[in-house]
């Protein structure tokens, strides 16, 4: 999901008693155990984990509201971007592979399923890549078409084109990487490589190979670097189009919203880059839990940020107002249906907001 999911895995995997999943007789997982210390094992029978709980509470609820986000966007024909819904969509598919431990039961058990470990190690690699290039995407189209318009009709179909794939194939690239690494692991070396391992401070499998995830790392590193690059250009391209506007005596909070939206999330990304890279360069053990629990609750809140950022828009929050009112009322306005009403009484903007969208606006602010 973030910077931080995939460099953290090394760090717990030297200062932390993790417990990895080993192929090998005469069971299909055996435990591996690690000098140091332990701390939140997923493994140890017991009561839950709290922490471990709270974790999955704030998954689960950012899967309700994403689903329900979701449907308001297709049932209420809410009009953005294809990058937006790019990113949410791939926001709302990687909460059920962080989930899988907990939808298998297999969060709290003594030998967790090799199979099911692996599955979502490979998911999950492929997935914080996606998310990060989406959130790119999403970037970088709301800067295009600030800047450009649509006026090239061909080069905006390429453009658009290129913001649905490549998101996608950043999952495909790095899913299969570490499937093709997890066909071989060698248990029988010093140092053990390629071997799915529970990262005992979180609630996810990964693959042990600090190679490919350096690799993963660094380049999640450049797409949030490069979605605050573009971010500032964006800024400072708003800046200049709000004096103009101001001059002409027209109100432009709605375009300053979006990018504030947008903005928020990539510095909630830049946070969890920060702590990622405080790990790296500065290996205090006294500082080591502490940059965990960061990453952590970087980890578990992003979707909930994403959720939060982009569901309390003028028009969704207009859907869902109606969805509200037709509950406590059996009648509905001229016969419509509930979304179908939202979709005359909020959707009245006919210019392109900066997320990319195309609205109808008749005097009322898309914020």
């Amino acid at each position: 999901m973030d910077a931080t999911s995939v460099v953290s895995k090394s760090r717990g995997l030297t200062r932390a008693g993790s417990y990895g999943l080993l192929p090998g007789p005469p069971m299909s997982t055996a435990v591996m155990y690690e000098n140091g210390i332990q701390i939140r094992d997923l493994e140890t029978p017991g009561p839950p984990n709290p922490i471990l709980l709270s974790a999955f509470a704030l998954l689960l609820t950012a899967q309700i509201g994403l689903t329900l986000l979701l449907l308001t966007i297709v049932l209420a024909k809410i009009q953005r971007s294809p990058a937006f819904y790019n990113f949410v969509f791939i926001t709302w598919v990687s909460l059920p592979i962080y989930l899988l431990l907990f939808y298998t039961k297999q969060y709290q058990v003594l030998h967790v399923r090799l199979d099911i470990c692996a599955v979502q190690a490979i998911l999950k690699h492929g997935v914080d890549s996606a998310f990060v290039c989406a959130l790119l995407m999403l970037a970088l189209e709301c800067w295009w078409s600030l800047k450009y318009g649509t006026y090239d009709i061909k080069m905006t179909r390429l453009r658009k084109n290129l913001i649905l794939i490549l998101p996608y194939a950043h999952f495909i690239a790095f899913s299969a990487a570490i499937a093709l690494l997890g066909t071989m692991s060698n248990i029988y070396v010093t140092p053990q490589i390629n071997v799915y391992v529970i990262v005992s401070y979180s609630f996810y499998c990964t693959l042990g190979n600090d190679l490919i995830s350096n690799i993963q790392a660094a380049e999640i590193a450049l797409l949030v670097l490069a979605t605050f690059f573009y971010e500032v250009r964006t800024g400072l391209l708003y800046r200049k189009m709000r004096k103009a506007r101001m001059n002409m005596k027209i109100n432009d909070k709605w375009a300053f919203s979006v990018f504030v939206r947008l903005s928020f999330c990539t510095l909630w990304q830049m946070i969890g880059l920060l702590n990622t890279a405080s790990g790296l360069l500065v290996r205090f053990s006294n500082l080591t839990v502490l940059r965990d629990d960061i990453s952590l609750f970087v980890l578990v809140t992003t979707p909930l940020i994403v959720l939060v950022i982009f569901s309390t828009q003028k028009d969704i929050l207009m859907a869902w107002r109606c969805r509200w009112r037709e509950t406590r009322s059996s009648e509905s306005t001229l016969g419509l249906s509930t979304f179908e009403t939202c979709e005359l009484t909020s959707l009245h903007m006919t210019f392109r907001v900066p997320d990319g969208s195309e609205s109808l606006r008749d005097g009322g602010e898309s914020v």
